[in-house]
C-alpha cells in the first residue's frame, strides 16, 4: 500500500455507474471471505469446545482460554459508500487518490488486518493475503 506513504494529491473523474458496479464486485468478494471465515471460525470454534469438553468428561483438568477470534467484517463500509453514491445526483464523481485506492482497487486502511485475521478460518482470505508480499 505504498500509495498511502507517496501523499499523492492527484484526483480523478470516473463514471458513477462504473464506479457503484466495481465498489459491488469488491463488496461480493468480501462478503464471500466474510462468510467463508464465519463458517471457518464456527467450525473450528466448535470442535475446540468438543474437544475441552470431553476432557473434562474425563476429569482432566483444562485450560478453557480459547485463541480464536471472531473474523472480522467491515460490510458497513462497502454498504454506506454505495448508499451514498447511489443518493449523489451526477453521473460522475471525482475521486482523490485515497479514495480511487480504496473504492476500486479495494485497498482499505483495514485490508491487511481484515485478510490476517480471517485467513485462519477463510481460504480465499489466505490467498489474498499470500499474494501480498508483506503479509
Amino acid at each position: 500500500m505504498a500509495m498511502r506513504m507517496s501523499n499523492i494529491r492527484m484526483t480523478t473523474t470516473v463514471e458513477k455507474a462504473k464506479l457503484l458496479e466495481t465498489l459491488r464486485a469488491n463488496l461480493a468478494k468480501h462478503r464471500q471471505i466474510v462468510q467463508e471465515a464465519r463458517d471457518g471460525y464456527i467450525k473450528q470454534a466448535r470442535a475446540a469446545l468438543e474437544k475441552r469438553l470431553e476432557q473434562l468428561r474425563t476429569g482432566e483438568l483444562v485450560s478453557l482460554t480459547f485463541s480464536l477470534q471472531p473474523p472480522a467484517d467491515y460490510t458497513e463500509v462497502y454498504e454506506n459508500s454505495i448508499a451514498m453514491l447511489e443518493w449523489n445526483t451526477a453521473a460522475t464523481v471525482e475521486l482523490e487518490a485515497d479514495e480511487f485506492r480504496q473504492l476500486v482497487r479495494d485497498e482499505w486502511d483495514w485490508t491487511d488486518q481484515f485478510l490476517l485475521s480471517n485467513r485462519r478460518y477463510s481460504a480465499t482470505a489466505a490467498s489474498e493475503a499470500a499474494s501480498k508480499k508483506n503479509l
